[in-house]
């Protein structure tokens, strides 16, 4: 099971088992996500890489929290559980003011 390689998963593992329908997710600050890539960016035309797979699923935490998003990469003939972190990164300038 793929979700379950997200810690902050685990809390909901015995409420999908006992539970149909929706979960209450507003106790819990994450979001989970499945993204699946359809293009490159800047070129939408360029439909496959050497070496790269379009064809798999990201599965996706967000931490609303601290807007941190913790992912990884699944498809059956691919290295599994390829991660992909990323943190938010406050900008080290400070703004600039023109006066006129």
């Amino acid at each position: 099971d793929h979700w379950s390689t997200f810690p902050s998963f685990r809390e909901y593992s015995d409420d999908m088992r006992l539970t149909r329908g929706p979960l209450d997710h507003r106790r819990n600050p994450h979001v989970f996500m499945r993204w699946k890539e359809h293009f490159l960016v800047p070129d939408h035309r360029i439909t496959a890489i050497q070496g790269a797979s379009f064809a798999g699923f990201y599965y996706i935490c967000l931490d609303s929290r601290t807007g941190a998003i913790l992912g990884f990469y699944y498809h059956q003939s691919s290295e599994m559980f390829q991660s992909l972190h990323m943190r938010h990164v406050p900008a080290r300038t400070s703004g600039t003011w023109e006066f006129m």
